[in-house]
């Protein structure tokens, strides 16, 4: 029997995945209530929004370029955008006359130096043969729903099949990337998806493809397995439960920060 039902998944846009982000949990908002509970609070009824960096919205077009190929990449975005005449250059992405363009055409606007590093990137991933094994005959971008812990949930997985999940990053320095994927809560990220997509987070097998951003875009895997796995799995369920019990008993300014007693430094 699969650990994954991907008869359970459906396809939808970033915009319409986001669109529905009050409705269901998701792994951004539990890493949020993980660090801040109050900041979780926050953000759910609307006063803290999520801030578009410029490495977010490049690492969504790579995602795109690199997961569902060239037809749906050119559906979204455009290279270089309108030119100027004046020099015969584009004007840039970040342009008054570049955003009314995108706004007519549809489609979100990249700089030619940032699709070009783009392209080494996905030339780099498709070269390396373990990542492209882990690639090979997954269903791409799926989203998921399901009950975790009594909550409704939601992931939007970069790529499945019906044993395990693999998760795409971009990274300036790959070397950096274990530090990375602990500080930024991948581990737990990737876990969260597991337990969405599956019955048993536990049966699911969970990768990292990892892309530098620099020559030689050097391409990594990790697998979670193990002690991590389950560690991450624990937190996540630990984090859900308390999350339910608030829900229930605080009031809007009662949700705490996790700063209310005094702290101590740890033993370095």
């Amino acid at each position: 029997m699969s650990a994954i039902n991907l008869n359970s998944a459906v396809i939808e846009s970033h915009d319409e995945y986001h669109r529905r982000s009050g409705e269901y949990l998701s792994s951004h908002l539990l890493a949020a209530f993980r660090r801040c509970p109050r900041e979780y609070q926050l953000r759910v009824s609307g006063n803290i929004t999520s801030p578009d960096s410029s490495a977010m919205r490049f690492g969504r077009a790579f995602h795109c370029l690199a997961l569902e190929g060239d037809a749906t990449f050119f559906q979204l975005y455009e290279a270089g955008g309108p030119i100027n005449p004046k020099t015969g250059n584009p004007f840039g992405a970040d342009t008054k006359a570049s955003r009314e363009y995108a706004k007519t055409a549809g489609k979100t606007i990249l700089d030619l130096d940032d699709y070009g590093l783009m392209r080494e990137m996905a030339f780099a991933l498709q070269s390396h043969h373990v990542a492209q094994d882990l690639l090979v005959r997954t269903m791409r971008e799926s989203v998921f729903r399901h009950d975790v812990c009594g909550l409704p949930c939601q992931a939007r997985c970069d790529a499945v099949d019906e044993d395990r999940i693999v998760d795409l990053k971009t990274i300036d320095d790959i070397d950096d990337f274990e530090r990375q994927a602990r500080s930024y809560g991948y581990l737990n990220q990737i876990a969260f998806y597991a337990a969405v997509a599956s019955e048993n987070a536990r049966c699911v097998r969970c990768w990292f493809v990892v892309v530098e951003k620099r020559a030689p875009y050097r391409v990594g895997v990790w697998e979670l397995f193990g002690h991590n796995m389950y560690s991450a799995i624990d937190e996540n369920n630990a984090a859900m439960r308390r999350l339910s019990a608030l829900r229930t008993t605080a009031v809007d300014e009662a949700w705490p920060t996790g700063y209310e007693c005094v702290q101590h430094f740890l033993k370095s």
